[in-house]
């Protein structure tokens, strides 16, 4: 009996404990959502942004996960606001990433978040093929680990079935396709 008193107990301050930490996290989110409107904002919470971008990546998805929640808004808010870092979406990577349904919206969000954090890590203010490529793969490994929860989409189930290195001449034929001197689309 005492033994299932302290286990309770023990899982009682665990439950505590992760609540407060959870709370303590969505605060520090929502001050740093709130400051990134500047571009002093922006430069101050790089590091909170480039967190943020990692527990979207890395963390299951689930719609009820307020801190998945608040890390997305800074994630955007911070892309929106900051002048360290200019990304365009063409109208190619803007297919693959929303689907022609639009329904995709978390894989865009997925690839801000990784582009986001090569950006910062890197020390680059504009998408070049490095940065592309690598947030291309991330937000295909974030597909491939969230797709029971999005559902199949065509664009990245056969991006999948590609090679790692046809994954790459795919993304570097979209990039310059993207970013070349005679496209408009971006």
């Amino acid at each position: 009996m005492k033994k299932s008193f302290f286990v309770l107990l023990f899982n009682f301050l665990i439950g505590v404990s992760f609540a407060q930490t959870l709370q303590l996290k969505t605060d520090s989110l929502a001050l740093a959502i709130n400051e990134v409107g500047t571009i002093e904002g922006c430069r101050a919470h790089r590091n909170t942004v480039n967190a943020a971008a990692a527990y979207c990546l890395y963390t299951p998805y689930l719609k009820s996960d307020i801190v998945h929640q608040a890390c997305r808004k800074l994630i955007m808010e911070w892309a929106i606001s900051t002048d360290e870092l200019s990304l365009s979406i063409s109208m190619n990577m803007h297919k693959g990433l929303i689907g022609k349904d639009g329904k995709d919206g978390k894989l865009m969000l997925a690839y801000f978040a990784a582009a986001n954090m090569y950006a910062i890590n890197n020390g680059i203010s504009e998408t070049t093929l490095d940065a592309y490529s690598y947030a291309m793969e991330e937000t295909l490994q974030f597909y491939e680990r969230n797709k029971k929860e999005f559902g199949k989409c065509k664009y990245w189930e056969k991006l999948h079935k590609l090679t790692k290195e046809e994954r790459i001449a795919r993304y570097t034929d979209l990039y310059t396709m993207d970013h070349s001197p005679a496209s408009s689309n971006h």
